[in-house]
């Protein structure tokens, strides 16, 4: 007698721990040229608050990021850990650079890779979880004053561009 037995599919650790310290940014404030988390999460007491209009926007508290410092955060470029206050990269390196990251088609990209654009002074960057990358998908990211860091379900426009860490 013989039990057939399923073979578990290939979990790419690296691109699951990218997505995880995505996800501990979810909740947290926005704060201009930052990026401190914790992996247990926001809370109402931790998760700090954003006025005004960035880049001159106002902080209060101790954790938060902007959209650079989740994508580094959630790459582990700089300090790993999620608590200390890393920023070593902007949109402008994301998307000009090739430090620790190349650039991927967005019609082939996978958990954990990124869409980023910088363009005339202004860019963004965005966590990529799953979907199409030309159209509707899973992104994280630290989108302003307004939302703080969050999971949405969006869009890009043809100024994004793909990329993946060196780690994946």
């Amino acid at each position: 007698y013989y039990k057939l037995v399923a073979t578990p599919p290939v979990v790419n650790t690296a691109r699951e721990t990218a997505i995880t310290r995505a996800k501990a940014g979810v909740g947290f404030s926005y704060w201009w040229g930052h990026g401190r988390f914790l992996a247990s999460g926001a809370t109402a007491s931790n998760k700090g608050s954003c006025s005004g209009n960035c880049p001159s926007c106002s902080h209060s508290g101790s954790y938060g990021g902007d959209c650079s410092g989740l994508a580094a955060k959630a790459w582990s470029l700089g300090s790993t850990d999620l608590a200390v206050d890393s920023h070593p990269y902007s949109t402008y390196n994301f998307a000009n650079q090739t430090t620790a990251w190349k650039a991927v088609s967005r019609s082939s990209l996978k958990k954990g890779d990124a869409l980023v654009y910088n363009q005339n002074g202004a860019g963004h960057i965005v966590i990529y979880e799953s979907g199409d990358g030309w159209g509707s998908f899973w992104a994280y990211e630290c989108k302003g004053c307004a939302a703080g860091c969050v999971k949405n379900l969006r869009t890009a426009g043809t100024e994004y561009k793909g990329i993946t860490s060196n780690r994946f």
